[in-house]
């Protein structure tokens, strides 16, 4: 069925591209075809070129192609067939995405069976095996393909910049499941190379190895058995040569690449990836991130990525300023007695048997203070609280602290109470709270303290010091002098402050606010509350 010169697409039940991204195949189930598109990479547009056609061109039994999957290296495209109860090999073009009939495996024929009705249908990495699932036969079958495989069993190793030369995978192995002869290998630098790197192996009977110093290529020809090429290739060796790009300390990476080949098939690409450093060498950690605590910081942050070739066996995190350390034998790392409200940053350094290596780069930046957390209408809140003057009081901290749901009198709903006790702070203190939600435009904050400073008396009182609140009405910072206004603790260096976010009822002639209330006993909780907050304080500043 043609429609603008597109045809094959009746009842179109899968589609897949290459993995070059260059071709795209529909599977028209409605026509039994295959459709095939070019794909532009840049706009992402199909142009359609062909398709292939069940009873056309010596393909058979494939009725109703149901799904499609294309093996990893593109070179094959399978086709499955729910009503000829089949899968269909072809060969793909790749410079022109046309596909050329291979074979056939049909259900009930030389000896397959289970496979009545295929239709998902996948490819593993390797493209080594071809998994069918039997629709109405209720079954998964299992295709071995005739790709050779390159099975490595390391992923990553280490090397020194002009250092001796290392076998990179003594336990590699090698695969074939329609060959027991191989006719070439090919192993390739292919990332990261530099004209002094050189790779090495130890020949074997009707192998020759040629190695490319100036593309740093390896290549094995010769027709030997899977048991010699996979023995040659286990003494393959790499030696790192110097490498200017790289800056004193650091390091690089190269990729060495595997394929191999039976002269019909080249298995997919297998790969290692080899750190290379100075000799003994030790990479700094990456990916520093520091979190405040109450004078103290934690450290977190990533391995060095390079170790020359030696066992790390601890970390050393150091602050600055004040130069001070916390150890640990990994992430996350904390480092104690520093000075709250002091802004810090922190670089970390790893140590092996060769020593010290490299400090990370600094962290970001945080300041330690007191924190507390407690839940309030809406969730749950967070307070810090620091001095603004640290070197006068380094040990200023909470020494007390809690959010509660007392009440001013008067007040009709509270947001989170705070009372806190904060000792060591000798000029003054700066209280940052954390809100759930945002507090509402009609929200007044009533301390309890000395309205005037030194003033005996404690009482609630609007708070008209310094204050400011965040646009996203979620964050109330204010700070209260040592035995200034609001300070409820006479003792120096001790400063009580509870500060409450409220609503009052409105005044004689003014607007009603709206309170909401999520039961009936809530008012009558919030009035007894209010009355035993006041019995309270009484019985505070009479005592």
């Amino acid at each position: 069925m043609a429609w603008g010169g597109v045809d094959g697409l009746q009842a179109a039940s899968s589609v897949k591209i290459t993995p070059d991204g260059k071709y795209l195949y529909v599977s028209g189930q409605g026509e039994s075809s295959i459709a095939i598109f070019k794909v532009d990479s840049t706009y992402g547009t199909l142009t359609y070129i062909d398709k292939v056609t069940h009873g056309v061109s010596g393909i058979s039994n494939m009725q109703g192609v149901r799904s499609l999957a294309i093996s990893p290296d593109g070179k094959y495209v399978y086709a499955s067939a729910i009503s000829s109860s089949s899968v269909t090999a072809f060969d793909r073009d790749p410079a022109t995405g046309l596909l050329t009939f291979n074979a056939v495996a049909i259900n009930g024929v030389n000896g397959l069976t289970n496979m009545s009705s295929p239709s998902g249908m996948a490819t593993d990495p390797s493209s080594s095996h071809l998994y069918v699932a039997g629709q109405v036969a209720n079954s998964l079958v299992a295709f071995a393909l005739p790709t050779p495989v390159v099975r490595l069993s390391v992923a990553q190793t280490t090397a020194a910049f002009n250092g001796g030369a290392s076998i990179l995978d003594p336990q590699l192995q090698v695969f074939d499941a329609d060959s027991t002869n191989l006719t070439s290998a090919t192993v390739s630098i292919s990332q990261g190379f530099v004209s002094t790197d050189l790779l090495t192996v130890q020949t074997a009977p009707g192998i020759t190895a040629s190695y490319n110093a100036g593309t740093g290529v390896l290549t094995l020809t010769g027709t030997a058995s899977l048991a010699d090429y996979q023995a040659v290739l286990r003494t393959l060796s790499f030696r790192s040569g110097a490498d200017p790009s790289v800056p004193v300390g650091g390091f690089s990476t190269r990729t060495i690449t595997f394929t191999v080949s039976d002269s019909a098939n080249t298995s997919a690409i297998s790969s290692i990836a080899v750190k290379v450093g100075p000799a003994g060498g030790l990479a700094a950690p990456t990916a520093v991130t520091a979190i405040a605590g109450d004078t103290q910081a934690t450290i977190a942050f990533a391995a060095p990525p390079f170790t020359g070739g030696a066992p790390i066996t601890g970390y050393t995190v150091t602050s600055s300023p004040g130069g001070l350390t916390g150890t640990g034998a990994g992430s996350p790392v904390i480092v104690s007695g520093l000075t709250n409200g002091t802004a810090y940053t922190f670089t970390v350094t790893a140590t092996n048997a060769a020593g010290p290596g490299l400090p990370s780069l600094a962290s970001n930046s945080i300041t330690p203070a007191t924190t507390t957390t407690g839940t309030v209408t809406g969730g749950n809140a967070s307070a810090t609280a620091a001095t603004t003057d640290p070197v006068a009081a380094p040990t200023c901290r909470l020494a007390s602290a809690q959010f509660t749901s007392e009440l001013p009198p008067g007040a009709l709903l509270t947001y989170g109470t705070f009372e806190y006790l904060a000792t060591g702070c000798s000029t003054d203190v700066t209280i940052t709270l954390n809100y759930p939600q945002p507090l509402p435009l009609n929200v007044k904050f009533m301390k309890y303290g000395p309205k005037t400073a030194g003033a005996s008396t404690r009482e609630w009182f609007e708070w008209t010091g310094p204050l400011v609140l965040s646009n996203n009405r979620q964050t109330v910072s204010y700070t209260v002098a040592d035995g200034g206004v609001g300070d409820s603790n006479p003792a120096p260096g001790h400063i009580a402050d509870p500060i409450a976010p409220v609503i009052f009822a409105a005044g004689p002639g003014g607007p009603v606010t709206s309170i909401p209330v999520d039961a009936p006993w809530a008012l009558a909780l919030l009035s007894a509350l209010m009355g035993g907050l006041a019995w309270r304080r009484q019985r505070a500043v009479q005592g």
